[in-house]
């Protein structure tokens, strides 16, 4: 008959080795295990989700991992845990309320204790605004030409838009109708959207061309008929000035010296940005 005694010290022996078993899972014989987060993009809509995928190098079974989220001083806990998958391999869909500068990181945690962390993966949350508003269009540098830029309210399509912009070549154009401005982005924003279109005034058999321009690569272009709307959403990625460049068909080189002085109208214009 066992002694209760040693019965007893058998069982603490039995929770001890339990305990070690599940701090293996954090640690190894060369100690921590080593995690990487990375993301395919540094950039994420607010609200929006983003990607961070890693490897646990070694990755001992049962190890778990979890996501945090950098929220002022302190890293918060944003997600349960998950094990590592039989390669080393985990990844987190990850999402931001607050538009700024945040970052994420992965870690795994002994009772309660961080133990192992990634490298902190910053991105830069962003939300859609009003092109209008912001001071990319207040800081246009309109060509030293012919051409006319007006932010008045415009019908286009059937639509009456009260935010937009539209262009036209002026009176008498020295480019064969063409007009454009350049718009100054300073690498911040990432996406530009609007919907194009001729303005309702123009007769009906009027045409025009559209070009957006950056970092010396056409990014969109097309033909713009009356009464017809196309719309466009357009990567500003890393670029640092915008060119949105219309043209007027000028077969008698009066570019829009006619009592309509056709415009091409950029409805609703957004950009997403800080």
């Amino acid at each position: 008959m066992v002694p209760r005694y040693l019965t007893a010290a058998v069982v603490a022996a039995a929770s001890i080795a339990l305990a070690s078993g599940a701090a293996a899972g954090a640690r190894h014989e060369g100690g921590a295990v080593k995690l990487t987060a990375t993301t395919k993009t540094a950039w994420m809509e607010v609200k929006g989700h983003i990607r961070i995928s890693g490897t646990a190098t070694p990755h001992p079974s049962g190890l778990t991992v979890g996501l945090e989220q950098r929220q002022g001083t302190s890293w918060v806990s944003v997600g349960n845990t998950k094990p590592v998958g039989a390669s080393g391999a985990y990844s987190f869909i990850a999402t931001a309320g607050t538009v700024g500068l945040t970052g994420f990181r992965v870690v795994t945690r002994e009772n309660s204790a961080v133990v192992s962390a990634s490298a902190s993966v910053p991105i830069r949350v962003l939300h859609w605004t009003p092109f209008l508003g912001n001071p990319i269009f207040a800081d246009a540098i309109p060509d030293p030409g012919d051409g006319d830029l007006s932010t008045d309210a415009v019908s286009s399509h059937g639509v009456n838009y009260t935010d937009a912009f539209a262009m036209d070549p002026g009176c008498y154009n020295q480019w064969d109708g063409n007009a454009w401005v350049d718009y100054m982005l300073f690498r911040k924003y990432e996406s530009f959207t609007a919907t194009l279109g001729i303005d309702s005034g123009a007769p009906s058999d009027q045409t025009a061309t559209y070009s957006l321009i950056g970092g010396g690569k056409k990014l969109a272009s097309g033909t713009l008929t009356y009464n017809s709307a196309t719309k466009i959403k357009v990567s500003l990625d890393g670029l640092y000035r915008l060119r949105v460049l219309i043209n007027i068909p000028d077969p008698y080189h009066a570019a829009g010296c006619t009592l309509a002085f056709p415009q091409v109208v950029f409805g609703d214009p957004q950009v997403l940005g800080p």
